[in-house]
Order: C-alpha cells, then structure tokens, then sequence
C-alpha cells in the first residue's frame, strides 16, 4: 500500500464521526483534492472499502452539493501498518 493511500485511510479512519469531503482530506494530510478523490477511486472505492455519500453545504448563503468520502465497515478494518 502507498504512503499517500496511508494517509487518507487513517485519516478517515481517525474521524470516522464527521462528515469529509476530499478537499477537507486533501487539507489535512498535504495532498490536493484530486489526488484524494484517485486514491479513493481506486484505492477504496473499487475494493469495496469506502462509498461517496450525496450531501450539500451551506456556503455564501447558497447550498451546494458535495460528496462525502466514508470508509464502510470493511475500510475501517483495513490494516495500514
């Protein structure tokens, strides 16, 4: 497993309780948004190790809509050592 694919997972995996977008990740760990969304993709998304969930925030009075990155039960299993 990558370095960066360590990042984002244990990231994720420390605040499994809020609601991360990738640019949240991406600002987190030092990585741009885009290389989050392809680690996601590719790395857990297609394993079956996270989902991106539908949601929408509220910025300069307007709501927007957003992904959520969310490891499932699985990705919160998966050992990064």
């Amino acid at each position: 497993m990558k370095d960066n694919t360590k990042l984002v997972i244990n990231y994720l995996k420390a605040n499994r309780d809020k609601k991360l977008t990738a640019y949240d990740v991406a600002m987190a760990v030092n990585l741009t948004p885009r290389q989050v969304n392809a680690i996601f993709t590719m790395a857990l998304q297609k394993q079956g190790l996270g989902v991106r969930e539908d949601g929408q925030i509220r910025k300069d009075d307007k709501y927007i809509d957003v992904k959520y990155l969310v490891l499932t039960d699985a990705g919160c299993l998966v050992n990064t050592d």
